[in-house]
């Protein structure tokens, strides 16, 4: 399981919601759900918030839910860079070829999420 299914079914546990329930309230089938939750099927990236704005009606905490695209996006093994400036589409290039440290990958991901 990857953990964009392990955020999901934490969330959907936390606040008591089912399979059942999930996938009948998002017009979906519980095989479906099953699937992405277990890492068996891609996740189709449209139905991400959908998945987040249901938990969080339910009660699930928001901060959990916080950067959910991004395992969605990591879980699928691909990044999306429609609506991206040719120059940020030529960093993540870059970045994405690049040998870096974990130390430096650390470092990376604090400044970009610093507030």
């Amino acid at each position: 399981m990857n953990n964009f299914g392990k955020i999901i079914r934490k969330a959907r546990i936390d606040t008591g919601e089912t399979l059942s329930t999930m996938a009948k309230a998002l017009g979906k089938t519980i095989s479906f759900l099953s699937a992405i939750e277990t890492g068996v099927k891609k996740i189709p990236m449209e139905i991400v918030p959908q998945i987040r704005e249901y938990l969080v009606s339910k009660g699930a905490n928001t901060a959990d839910l916080l950067h959910l695209e991004d395992h969605a996006n990591i879980a699928n093994g691909s990044i999306k860079l429609d609506g991206l400036k040719p120059s940020q589409k030529q960093m993540m290039a870059t970045f994405a070829r690049s040998d870096l440290s974990q130390e430096q990958l650390d470092l990376i991901n604090k400044i970009l999420n610093a507030k």
